[in-house]
């Protein structure tokens, strides 16, 4: 598909319901740290010393401490905030941003704009960062709790060099009239079959090829391809020919490498 670029216009910024001022006991963690101590390791024992007493029971005095003593160190974990709230209980950050298209009239997917985002703002998925479309013109991303300079990172990634750019692979669900136009494309004579852009019958780029990168370091033999290319459209580098890669055997490592190895075939274009 051909590339989409997009300005993003910070347009509101606000805490989420959550936020709240530091308490006392995130100010001053040496005394947080002695008073969790000795609620977890004294206390408990202390309470079941003269409950036992009470009840004539001394036999089961270090096993009520240690029952006590779980009891005590669950309610302080659930009440200290140690466990991980997302942004609607621990408090964070939404910023929502006008969606501005650098090419008028130019059509794009919402949901999949959402994704590019998480790919370029959290891209192991582990920040918890919340990013959706809000209606057709509108992105809204929530960031859980972090200090200033963590938010202004996200900002700039969002925003970097002022515009994003993202490619999705074409796939026969959603462009299958694009696949359609690359195999004609293939099976034309002369340097157009080498031609980097997939164009429809006005003339207008709707696809392009980009070639798949390979490491450096040898395995088995064959240097793996960077990026997997197991159902996509790809073609020879080489001669515009569009691939059509078997299966390779359940569990077997690199099947792509292999085949084009086997095939003498050096590197490889992807449809997007």
């Amino acid at each position: 598909m051909d590339d989409n670029f997009f300005q993003f216009v910070l347009v509101a910024e606000a805490l989420a319901d959550g936020a709240q001022a530091p308490s006392f006991w995130a100010e001053h963690p040496v005394v947080t740290n002695v008073g969790l101590a000795l609620a977890v390791f004294v206390l408990p024992f202390v309470l079941s010393r003269l409950i036992t007493k009470s009840l004539r029971l001394p036999t089961v005095t270090t096993r009520m401490g240690f029952a006590l003593a779980a009891t005590i160190a669950a309610g302080l974990l659930v009440s200290l905030g140690t466990l991980t709230y997302g942004p609607d209980m621990q408090g964070g950050t939404t910023l929502i941003y006008n969606i501005v298209e650098a090419k008028a009239g130019q059509e794009f997917n919402p949901s999949a704009l959402a994704s590019a985002l998480s790919q370029r703002v959290d891209p192991s998925g582990t920040k918890e960062i919340s990013i959706r479309p809000r209606g057709t013109d509108q992105i809204e991303i929530t960031v859980p709790k972090s200090d200033a300079f963590e938010l202004q990172r996200i900002k700039d990634s969002i925003t970097a060099a002022g515009q994003l750019e993202f490619r999705v692979v074409a796939n026969t669900r959603d462009h299958d009239t694009i696949i359609q136009l690359a195999r004609a494309q293939a099976s034309q004579a002369g340097p157009d079959q080498l031609k980097p852009d997939v164009r429809d019958a006005s003339g207008r780029v709707v696809g392009r090829w980009y070639g798949v990168g390979r490491t450096e370091e040898m395995v088995e033999g064959i240097r793996p391809l960077q990026t997997g290319v197991s159902g996509d459209i790809i073609r020879n580098a080489q001669n515009g020919q569009i691939l059509q890669i078997p299966q390779g055997n359940p569990g077997e490592e690199y099947p792509v490498e292999k085949y084009l190895k086997a095939n003498g075939i050096e590197n490889i274009e992807v449809l997007m």
